[in-house]
């Protein structure tokens, strides 16, 4: 037991599980945060960010220690994107709350049905002793620890706080409002407690602003789940407003 407690390098809280079991991989470690938009091929995993210091490493099957990501929200499209291609990280262990990439690796296991990364903060007191670990093997655990080598010592997780829903959110979750409304349903109160949120607000309308193709092969896929066949007004939509700024009121 002694052996196994020496091993414990920080102890943080799931923002993702993932997997059940402990997952170990090479550590690959960067005090700069890093924008998964532009920064990292989805297809192959290798940093394209030629201003960071992990430019040209590959970031697949490894435990990506980072302080966060940074830059655009399309980060979680990414990290999406890295899953469905088989080249994501085995594990994010953030100094953050990132519920950029969380959400990515969310998206993955309730629409797509993928396992994801397992995503975990451990805050910035712990953060700078991953340095150490740079280049070696870790391990994971389901329950936040982080620790040298191929086995995870148990520790206690922390207590997660619980998003407060309304009766109609129970409604959607439950089903009511079709198997979509339910799926995004459930996304949102994962998110909520990525956040720290107490409870949800409705939002009535919405508009993006991306520009160009956005994310083709996911919407291929999304076309071929049953919950989402009937949302073909989404699909065609995800190219963006093609409103130009210009067209913006003043």
């Amino acid at each position: 037991m002694a052996a196994e407690a020496a091993s414990l390098v920080a102890a943080g809280a799931v923002l993702v599980g993932g997997c059940e079991e402990p997952v170990t991989g090479r550590v690959v470690y960067a005090d700069v945060g890093l924008s998964f938009w532009g920064g990292v091929d989805p297809v192959t995993g290798i940093v394209v960010d030629r201003t960071h210091p992990l430019h040209g490493v590959c970031i697949t099957d490894a435990i990506l220690c980072l302080p966060g990501s940074r830059g655009s929200c399309t980060g979680s499209q990414v990290m999406l994107e890295l899953v469905l291609e088989r080249a994501a990280p085995k594990a994010l262990v953030f100094r953050d709350n990132d519920d950029i990439v969380a959400l990515g690796a969310i998206v993955a296991e309730e629409v797509f049905g993928k396992v994801p990364p397992r995503v975990v903060a451990v805050g910035a007191a712990q953060f700078p002793s991953l340095a150490a670990l740079d280049g070696a093997e870790a391990t994971v655990g389901a329950d936040g620890a982080v620790a040298l080598g191929a086995a995870a010592p148990p520790v206690e997780p922390p207590i997660q706080r619980a998003v407060a829903l309304s009766p109609a959110d129970e409604a959607t979750l439950a089903g009511d409002r079709g198997p979509a409304a339910a799926v995004a349903a459930r996304i949102v109160k994962r998110v909520g407690a990525i956040q720290g949120a107490e409870t949800l607000v409705d939002v009535a309308r919405g508009r993006g602003r991306e520009k160009g193709d956005f994310s083709v092969p996911s919407t291929r896929v999304l076309r071929a789940i049953p919950c989402f066949k009937e949302s073909t007004h989404t699909f065609e939509n995800l190219k963006g407003d093609d409103r130009s700024s210009k067209d913006e009121p003043k």
